[in-house]
């Protein structure tokens, strides 16, 4: 699939780069529609890779990315017995790792072009990319961290692998 044009997400090819670029309202969480989008560019990556030498990831709207739709999160785990809730976020953390892991690994340049919020799963998404380049105005940080949440799409073992033990 050499193009997409999703509900929160569309890709092309743009000069020999995959231009991947986010666009839901209104900036850009990552919740369950955004998931299934980024798991088909992810199945399409390897495809890509025989065409292209960069992924370069940007969004449209005022910010990068506010990170995980944790409302869309809980009204879902609202909605279900615990057990069920804790099986339903497993799976959302596995299959957001398995995106995060293909971006990560991928033999092609990867670029994350951010600006203003980049937060959470947004600045973990930036992470899983070989080159951030960001704006005067972009701002990184892991709120979850002042919820007592450890942030969960691999950012943590990303920043470290950045900027080590300084």
């Amino acid at each position: 699939m050499r193009d997409f044009n999703g509900q929160t997400l569309s890709w092309q090819i743009v000069d020999g780069a995959i231009e991947l670029v986010l666009h839901r309202d209104p900036c850009n969480e990552i919740g369950s529609r955004t998931l299934e989008e980024l798991e088909k560019f992810a199945t399409a990556l390897p495809v890509l890779t025989n065409e292209v030498h960069a992924v370069i990831i940007h969004s449209t709207k005022a910010g990068f990315s506010a990170g995980a739709d944790l409302r869309e999160l809980f009204q879902r785990g609202q909605a279900m017995e615990k057990s069920a809730a804790l099986r339903g976020v497993r799976e959302f953390l596995e299959r957001i790792h398995a995106v995060m892991n293909a971006i990560d690994a991928a033999p092609l340049t990867t670029i994350a072009a951010v600006h203003g919020v980049t937060f959470g799963g947004g600045f973990e998404l930036a992470l899983a990319c070989d080159i951030i380049i960001a704006d005067r105005m972009a701002r990184f940080c892991f709120p979850e961290l002042r919820l007592g949440l450890i942030p969960g799409f691999g950012g943590i073992p990303r920043l470290k692998r950045i900027w080590g033990m300084q």
